[in-house]
């Protein structure tokens, strides 16, 4: 910066509602108005052309009277009845700075804290500005610490007309600077952020956790090929500041720049002692040389600073850093800027996993995420299919999971899709929101879903005899549930198993998955039992008479004559004749069996019911009873016993008999039974009338 500001004066308030201006002086070439310290490096003192002056002109039309009186405080100002000035003096002015503050003989002057730090004048004695003229106050003794940073500085001024001074407040942007060293040069340093390092991300109004920041800039020389830049150890010093208060254009609050850390990164760390001052309770990073060497120059030579531990509750802007630097051997004290843009974060997805990344349809997921920046969290699957929940619940589009998910327990659900024999690629999208319900750039991941296939085979499809052991196998790829019927059931994804069919029989092996279910079968044939022959060696014969029977048969696994087991496929055996009607059954267990064929050999010697007949006899009206006639005969019988309907009507071995049978209109069934004795008997045989 100049090594000098310009001696100008700042005019304020010059309107046509006041007829007294205010002119601050003097002026820098920004238009600030400067307030000199002495130079700390070299002590020279403020000269009184250089000192910090207000003038008060009288631009009306009728004198203005400054009555006199003693310096009060501003709450008991407007009701003195005399004329007073306070002076609102910049923030970085302490308490303690303004008590050797002096404004000349004409003025009483003191100070006040009780709201804020200010000087109130009054003049010993009345004073009179005539029309189109003025008066100077020159003040002496400020002694604060140099502040290149504009603040702000204003005046209230009491108990004139307000046609005189208005509402009496006046403002004006002030700098403290110290009293420049003849022959010093400007330093032309250049500050600013690291790539990707100007962007706060501020914590919106009501949110559960604050958006921490780590800002780093640096400062170095604008020539690359300068040569080293001295300092004075102790003496010569940086001091960082930004924006600070509740105003759109500020970096942060004061509670929570209270928060913040300043350092100084690698080398320069160690070449710099750092003190934390408050001005106005607002924190300033104060970085004083501890060596004599202020930048050691060359290429990218450069001091490095973090700012960490940033918070912002304020509204999007854009707000100021500040380095000032002072006294260094040779140049002029100056300072630097750069903007940092202070923005609602945006939520971001640092990851997300699908696990495992190929699954068999049906099968579970687990879905992990982290986030930054995010309140919240959405899913959303591919377009054809949704996902459900470990309790089985659709997950909407809109359904909220939180920023950071460590596992999440889904199943993919997929419409019914034509067969076919290629995996589907099933994606999950998961978009991060922040607070106020801003989407970030969504990250999509994929699964493979794979086609379900599985193959049954038997170790003999046959012809077997039924009982012959066979072995079921099946293998099966990316299969949800396998079943195999025939009462099988549930079965393991490979595998074996022994059955014993007794006849012919198809397994089914039931797989579910992608594009399923499916099916894969294998018939075991057994091969059917078959009587080729059964004779007898007579038709007919006498009780005690042997008959040979004659057998041939195939695929039989048990044979037996009316319960008589049988050793081969064919044979003979004789049996007696011992009743009447003698009945021979021959009965082959085996496949699709049994297989049976019996044949009825008489004995004609035996006693035999030859005959039996009847019929219905009577009527004519139909209310007249009726009768039902029986015939019977038998041959070889010693006795007989007919009955009808259980009543014995007869006991003649031959005749005729009848029984009654109801009337006309009513005819009723009547059952005989005859029952012979004999060679081979009884013998039973029962007829309905």
């Amino acid at each position: 910066m100049d090594q000098k500001p310009n001696q100008t004066e700042v005019q304020l308030n010059l309107t046509t509602d006041k007829t007294l201006n205010i002119v601050f002086s003097p002026m820098d070439a920004q238009g600030n108005t400067v307030v000199y310290v002495p130079n700390q490096s070299t002590g020279t003192p403020v000269p009184a052309s250089d000192a910090f002056a207000i003038k008060l002109e009288n631009i009306g039309t009728e004198p203005i009277v400054l009555k006199k009186g003693i310096p009060v405080s501003d709450s008991l100002a407007p009701n003195s009845g005399y004329f007073l000035m306070a002076v609102l003096l910049p923030a970085s002015i302490q308490s303690t700075e303004m008590g050797s503050v002096q404004a000349g003989s004409d003025w009483g002057i003191k100070s006040f804290t009780d709201d804020g730090n200010y000087l109130m004048l009054a003049p010993v004695a009345d004073i009179q500005i005539s029309v189109q003229n003025s008066i100077s106050i020159q003040f002496a003794g400020f002694a604060s610490d140099p502040h290149q940073i504009p603040q702000e500085m204003s005046l209230n001024l009491y108990n004139l007309d307000s046609s005189i001074i208005g509402d009496g407040n006046y403002t004006t942007n002030a700098v403290i600077l110290q009293v420049p060293k003849p022959g010093n040069q400007d330093l032309n340093l250049i500050a600013q952020p690291e790539e990707g390092s100007s962007v706060v991300n501020i914590t919106p109004t009501g949110a559960s956790q604050a958006n921490t920041n780590e800002i780093n800039f640096y400062l170095t020389n604008d020539d690359p090929l300068a040569s080293a830049i001295p300092s004075t150890p102790n003496v010569s010093y940086i001091r960082i500041s930004f924006d600070t208060g509740n105003e759109i254009g500020d970096l942060t609050s004061v509670t929570d720049a209270a928060n913040a850390i300043v350092s100084i990164l690698r080398d320069y760390g160690s070449k710099f002692t750092l003190s934390v001052e408050k001005i106005q309770n607002i924190p300033t990073w104060k970085f004083t040389a501890s060596t004599d060497i202020f930048l050691n120059g060359g290429s990218n030579d450069r001091i490095e600073f973090q700012l960490s531990n940033l918070i912002s509750h304020l509204e999007e802007g854009i707000a100021n850093v500040y380095l000032e630097f002072f006294n260094i051997p040779g140049f002029n004290d100056g300072y630097k800027t750069f903007s940092l843009q202070k923005v609602l974060p945006s939520a971001v997805i640092s990851s997300l996993s699908l696990s495992p990344n190929r699954i068999i349809y049906g099968n579970q997921i687990i879905i992990a995420w982290q986030t930054q920046g995010a309140s919240y969290c959405t899913l959303q699957c591919s377009s054809i299919g949704s996902i459900v929940d470990a309790s089985g619940n659709t997950i909407q589009n809109y359904q909220q999971f939180p920023a950071n998910e460590t596992g999440l327990t889904v199943t993919p659900v997929l419409p019914q899709l034509p067969a076919s024999t290629s995996p589907v690629s099933f994606s999950i999208t998961l978009t991060a929101f922040t607070e106020d319900g801003r989407g970030g750039s969504p990250e999509e991941r994929a699964v493979q879903i794979e086609p379900v296939s599985c193959s049954l085979s038997a170790s003999i499809s046959g012809p077997i005899l039924s009982g012959t052991p066979v072995t079921l196998k099946w293998i099966s790829n990316y299969a949800f549930s396998l079943e195999i019927d025939q009462g099988i059931g549930t079965v393991q994804a490979n595998g074996s198993i022994q059955l014993i069919p007794v006849n012919t029989t198809t397994y089914t092996l039931t797989a579910t998955g992608l594009y399923g279910p499916i099916t894969s079968q294998v018939t075991v044939v057994v091969s059917q039992v078959k009587i080729n022959s059964f004779t007898p060696s007579a038709t007919s014969g006498v009780l005690g008479e042997k008959i040979t029977l004659t057998w041939d048969v195939v695929f039989a696994t048990i044979i037996d004559i009316n319960g008589q087991k049988l050793t081969s496929d064919s044979g003979s055996i004789e049996l007696p004749l011992t009743v009447s009607s003698n009945l021979f059954t021959l009965t082959c267990q085996g496949g699709e069996g049994p297989a049976i064929q019996s044949i009825t050999i008489p004995a004609t010697d035996a006693v035999q019911i030859t005959n039996m007949n009847g019929y219905i006899q009577g009527g004519g009206v139909y209310i007249n009873p009726v009768s039902a006639i029986f015939n019977w005969a038998t041959a070889n019988a010693t006795s007989c016993t007919v009955t009808a309907n259980g009543n014995i009507v007869s006991n003649a071995t031959s005749g005729s008999t009848n029984a009654a049978a109801g009337t006309g209109d009513n005819p009723q069934t009547v059952t005989f039974v005859v029952t012979a004795e004999g060679p081979g008997g009884p013998i039973s045989q029962s007829y309905a009338v």
